[in-house]
């Protein structure tokens, strides 16, 4: 897996990662701007339940079943001076459409967009915050694979060394079972460049890793 004539080569002292679960990243909906438009969101949402209930107490009166409350219940309110509501069905249904699908749902979708807006502002804000330690956690994993590669050939090496001195391999002795995806690590041998190639992706995304 190393072009003919490499060398063994010791791999850098490994900086100590800290454990992703000790960073302290504050919960998005803890800015002040985002939970205010979740808060507004949330309130136009519930303002669509009561133009629903209003549609559908519509609906059931003009099919002239009692909206909502017995006949027991409504005679009650009768005899302590209540009065029947006139209203006008299609016409309520008219004005319940209307809030929900040209006032309410416009809203809400146009709040929706602003947060999306700044939710990526603080997506990247935050990202920033910890960046450093993603880049070397992907620096010390491209360090370690490049040792496993040089590892792996230096084993190959040796039983290529066995063999032209005239022994033979003993895989009881001098064993060389690669891991399965290893082998994609490589050089450049059958086009085995998979480390290389993502090293070129990182650096188009502006992370160098060497």
């Amino acid at each position: 897996m190393t072009p003919a004539g490499a060398t063994w080569s010791v791999m850098k002292t490994q900086t100590r990662l800290p454990d992703p679960e000790s960073l302290r990243i504050p919960s998005i909906e803890s800015d002040a701007g985002y939970a205010a438009l979740l808060a507004e969101i949330a309130a136009f949402e519930r303002r669509i339940d009561a133009a629903r209930a209003r549609r559908e107490s519509a609906q059931a009166l003009a099919r002239g079943v009692p909206a909502g409350r017995s006949p027991l219940a409504r005679a009650k309110d009768l005899i302590a001076g209540g009065t029947v509501q006139a209203l006008d069905p299609p016409k309520e249904v008219s004005a319940a459409d209307h809030e929900e699908f040209v006032i309410l749902k416009p809203a809400i979708m146009e709040l929706n967009r602003k947060l999306a807006d700044l939710r990526g502002d603080l997506s990247l804000r935050a990202a920033k915050s910890v960046a450093h330690i993603h880049t070397q956690a992907l620096i010390e994993a491209y360090r370690a694979l490049q040792h496993a590669n040089i590892a792996f050939g230096v084993a190959a090496g040796v039983r290529a060394r066995l063999r032209a001195a005239g022994y033979d391999v003993l895989e009881f002795v001098t064993p060389y079972q690669i891991p399965p995806g290893a082998a994609v690590l490589g050089d450049g041998v059958c086009d085995a460049r998979q480390l290389q190639m993502w090293r070129e992706l990182m650096v188009t995304r502006n992370v160098r890793l060497d």
